[in-house]
């Protein structure tokens, strides 16, 4: 096999650095600096001789490369530490440039360079709960931004300093009453960033999960009567929009007049329900991805946001949504 041949087999497939790096293949160090990218787009660290000697011993891996599909998509094992991934390579916001998405005049997705830097942050493996949080805190604050941009100012008159003296000048304030209305408990995360930009805001909790893909409530503390101009709905996932869709019903029966939803990630098919459904709303999104598995979570997505932000491991069955008088003694009590 000729070094262009070997360069060319490795190129076909997304193939994990760090599964190569074990092998001599790539340098450490450039694993440390590129993390899971293409083999292909750092062709010149490749180890040619190692590659040959890797292919030579590992006839099924190597089988499994020259049966690459044109998309260069297949699903091949790889171990990373303790954890068993596939190679399936997607692309963070893949539908962040969707012609049908940028038709609609109340969506707004951001393509700012830092923020979808941050994003990419956010959805690594290797951020710990710590950066989690503190990255999910600075993402929230750029979107919040952006998002806040549609609220309304009237005048007011203040006084500016100047050496002994005051001036009379004639500045600005918003109009709007606020409602922050994060769903618990991701949308807790995104709640101390929101209150930075808007500190007189409102913050009414509401708290949803899924069972049997049904969207149930069991808590919402919206106020009797509604005391705000426009709510911002904080949740950094959306995914197949079932959720969210029953909160705007919600509030709009609640009585807001506005409402604006502010998430890190969603799905295409998440946004055309919330956008069938309530075409009336406004939605500020980081990035969007394409796919969506059939018990509704986005692929690459961020993992569980919950878990992500607080450290706390996955449950496998149901009992996290019994009662806690309910639940099975795991301690002798």
């Amino acid at each position: 096999m000729t070094n262009d041949e070997m360069l060319q087999l490795v190129s076909a497939v997304p193939t994990s650095i760090e599964e190569l790096s074990i092998f001599g293949i790539v340098d450490l160090i450039v694993q440390e600096e590129y993390g899971e990218r293409l083999v292909k787009n750092i062709k010149a660290y490749v180890d040619q001789e190692a590659l040959q000697h890797y292919l030579d011993n590992h006839q099924g891996r190597k089988q499994k490369l020259l049966s690459t599909s044109e998309n260069g998509l297949n699903k091949i094992p790889t171990t990373n530490g303790n954890r068993t991934t596939t190679s399936k390579f997607y692309y963070a916001g893949s539908g962040n440039n969707d012609p049908e998405l940028k038709t609609q005049n109340n969506m707004h997705v951001s393509n700012h360079p830092v923020l979808r830097h941050k994003i990419s942050i956010l959805r690594s493996s290797s951020t710990n709960s710590n950066d989690f949080r503190l990255t999910l805190r600075e993402i929230t604050y750029y979107l919040g931004y952006e998002a806040t941009s549609l609220l309304s100012i009237k005048n007011k008159q203040i006084s500016v300093p100047l050496k002994n003296d005051h001036l009379d000048c004639m500045g600005n304030t918003l109009v709007e009453r606020v409602a922050l209305v994060p769903i618990m408990r991701s949308g807790l995360g995104m709640v101390e960033s929101m209150l930075e930009l808007l500190p007189n805001a409102g913050v009414y909790h509401i708290g949803m999960y899924k069972q049997n893909q049904t969207t149930v409530q069991y808590y919402n503390r919206l106020p009797r009567v509604c005391n705000a101009d426009v709510a911002y709905v904080l949740d950094p996932l959306l995914a197949s929009g079932n959720s969210m869709n029953v909160l705007v019903s919600i509030l709009k029966k609640w009585g807001v007049p506005k409402i604006h939803i502010v998430t890190v990630i969603a799905s295409k098919e998440g946004l055309s329900t919330i956008t069938k459904n309530h075409n009336d709303i406004n939605i500020t999104v980081g990035e969007i991805d394409d796919e969506l598995t059939e018990k509704g979570s986005i692929l690459p997505g961020l993992g569980d946001s919950g878990d992500r932000l607080y450290g706390t491991p996955l449950i496998d069955d149901d009992e996290d949504l019994m009662h806690i008088s309910k639940r099975k003694r795991s301690i002798d009590s």
